[in-house]
């Protein structure tokens, strides 16, 4: 049977059906062609408080159904878009598996999201001033700060410049 003739329309199908494989939960990647003799798990969609699928709404239903390896590829690839097309900025595919693997790090150590803090203080401006960021990228802090993660990001501490401190302050 087919997985197709058991739901009203494809969106019914795959909002209520996965596969299960030695992997876990992931998409019928065919669904007119699928064949019922394949495990089955039945999925209640959660549907919003208005009732109402918005398209987010299934974009997330559709995220969910990813394996983790397909999910940090999905988003490594997405966040590099986005700040390719919306900001011109160039962002490597492992950005996000990075950032967030260093904030697990940083929770299971007990210590502050260093990540997150210095990416909201790199985006928002000061209320004084809405010309600087809440960390200011023109001060003395920003090039310490470049020095610091250059060393601890080189294979050879030597090849570091050592007037990279001394960007605009020296």
């Amino acid at each position: 049977m087919k997985l197709s003739n058991l739901f009203k329309s494809p969106r019914e199908a795959y909002c209520a059906m996965t596969t299960v494989n030695e992997y876990g939960p992931h998409t019928t990647p065919d669904l007119e062609n699928s064949d019922c003799s394949i495990s089955v798990q039945h999925v209640t969609p959660s549907l919003p408080s208005s009732g109402i699928i918005t398209r987010e709404d299934s974009l997330m239903d559709s995220f969910r159904l990813l394996l983790p390896e397909d999910a940090k590829t999905f988003v490594g690839e997405a966040l590099s878009l986005v700040a390719s097309q919306q900001f011109g900025v160039d962002v490597p595919k492992q950005f996000a598996e990075f950032a967030l693997s260093g904030m697990h790090k940083l929770q299971t150590a007990r210590r502050s999201n260093v990540i997150y803090g210095l990416c909201r203080g790199l985006s928002l401006c000061r209320s004084d001033d809405p010309h600087d960021t809440l960390f200011p990228i023109s001060r003395m802090t920003m090039g310490l700060l470049e020095y610091m993660v250059e060393f601890f990001n080189s294979e050879a501490a030597h090849t570091v410049s050592h007037n990279m401190f001394c960007i605009n302050h020296c």
